[in-house]
């Protein structure tokens, strides 16, 4: 939802269009015959903003008719919205849908989202991957993350012959640049889903995404230093990466600092309090 109004503002924002009367006219034929697709489509905008979604709407279609796939999408958004009376769930998904096979394939992934969690219409799994697979084929890395996040699920719920699929995706999207990925990746190795427990692969995993600032993963290699889990035990290590996760939000984190501080003293504290200044991009003087 917020991509999609995030969408139209960024259209308003960077096609501006003024018209010497106040307000966006309202759709005609004749108008229409004089303007083409990406013209028409602005009006619509400009309707939006002044929330009149009926116009808006009329100045969608006839965009829409004449190729425009952006239109398309945001008489998606419209119905989806109900901002025509009504939610009506299925045309919002015909419109997603014609948008997406015009050309704009990132919205593929939100209309697998949908179908997934039975928003707008009954949730159909196979319908939902069908989609995020367009979205991968198009090039889009996030449809690698969220696929295999649902494909993972499927393993935790039993159909391990999924675990090959899930690792695919989860490295196909670490090496687009997704370092979300290697949190999935750490996990799978860490917690053994799907496959036997590898504390030295899911430690190499979590590296990677604790050195590319997630806290979420920070924390949990703080806590495989704690336990030793891969690695020699390292209570400065752990000490460091809980530091920086609390610092950049992980509240579970907290609670690891408390027991790890209780079993160093004063100089490892401040050692490992260094170590995180420096991971974090503080400065260093000779002194340290």
């Amino acid at each position: 939802m917020a991509m999609l109004r995030a969408g139209l503002l960024l259209l308003m924002l960077s096609n501006p269009v003024c018209w010497a009367s106040p307000g966006a006219p309202s759709w005609s034929a004749e108008r229409a015959a004089d303007l083409d697709a990406e013209e028409q489509l602005e009006l619509g905008l400009s309707h939006v903003a002044e929330e009149q979604y009926e116009d808006a709407r009329l100045w969608f279609e006839s965009a829409a008719a004449e190729g425009e796939s952006r239109a398309k999408l945001n008489l998606g958004w419209l119905h989806e919205e109900g901002l025509l009376g009504r939610v009506d769930g299925r045309a919002a998904i015909d419109w997603y849908t014609q948008g997406v096979l015009a050309g704009e394939s990132a919205y593929a992934i939100k209309l697998a989202w949908i179908h997934l969690q039975g928003r707008l219409v009954q949730s159909d799994l196979t319908t939902a991957e069908g989609w995020f697979r367009h979205a991968i084929e198009a090039g889009h890395a996030e449809g690698q993350l969220a696929l295999g996040s649902v494909v993972l699920a499927e393993v935790m719920g039993g159909d391990l012959d999924r675990i090959d699929e899930a690792l695919a995706l989860f490295e196909g999207a670490l090496a687009d640049g997704l370092m979300l990925g290697s949190y999935y990746l750490g996990r799978i190795y860490r917690e053994g889903l799907g496959v036997p427990p590898d504390h030295g692969l899911a430690l190499c995993y979590y590296e990677v995404g604790a050195e590319a600032g997630l806290a979420d993963v920070q924390w949990r290699l703080g806590e495989m230093y704690a336990e030793g889990a891969g690695t020699e035990q390292d209570l400065v290590q752990a000490a460091k990466w809980a530091y920086l996760a609390a610092a950049n939000g992980a509240s579970e984190s907290l609670a690891l600092i408390q027991e790890v501080e209780g079993q160093l003293d004063a100089d490892e504290i401040a050692q490992a309090r260094r170590l995180a200044w420096v991971a974090a991009g503080g400065a260093v003087s000779e002194q340290d």
